[in-house]
């Protein structure tokens, strides 16, 4: 691999947290024909010529929504935990308890839910400072 894809492979590992020669294989077997060395031998096992362009497009548009997520995580984790304190705060006071209780059930259930699912992320994160939770959060 040329310098400018093992930068490539080193960033996914490190944004994948994934350090292992399966993981580095199959970044090499993405890679694109231009980042290598040597250009790969022409497969034999009746591989389709789409499936390797078709494989490269998936490849970079992953590359790019992870960007795209790494420098929109911080702000949306600020966003969800301010909003949770706020529906905290709503569901801490009596009438809008009851009313959603009397009237809303399916609506406090999924909030409840979502509260306690921050929690757990907060607790984890607090227990373990670096390490993200592997709880999905809606």
């Amino acid at each position: 691999m040329k310098p400018l894809g093992q930068i490539e492979a080193a960033e996914l590992m490190l944004s994948a947290s994934n350090f292992s020669s399966p993981f580095a294989a199959v970044i090499l077997g993405v890679t694109k024909p231009d980042l290598l060395m040597k250009p790969p031998k022409a497969s034999t096992k009746g591989e389709h010529p789409h499936a390797s362009v078709l494989l490269e497009e998936t490849t970079d548009t992953l590359i790019a929504e992870l960007a795209v997520a790494r420098k929109t995580y911080g702000a949306d984790v600020l966003d969800l935990t301010v909003i949770c304190r706020c529906i905290e705060g709503l569901l801490a006071n009596p009438a809008v308890d009851k009313y959603l209780r009397q009237n809303h059930v399916d609506a406090l259930s999924e909030l409840s839910r979502l509260l306690e699912e921050t929690d757990g992320e907060r607790r984890i994160s607090q227990e373990h400072p670096g390490v993200r939770a592997s709880t999905s959060i809606p």
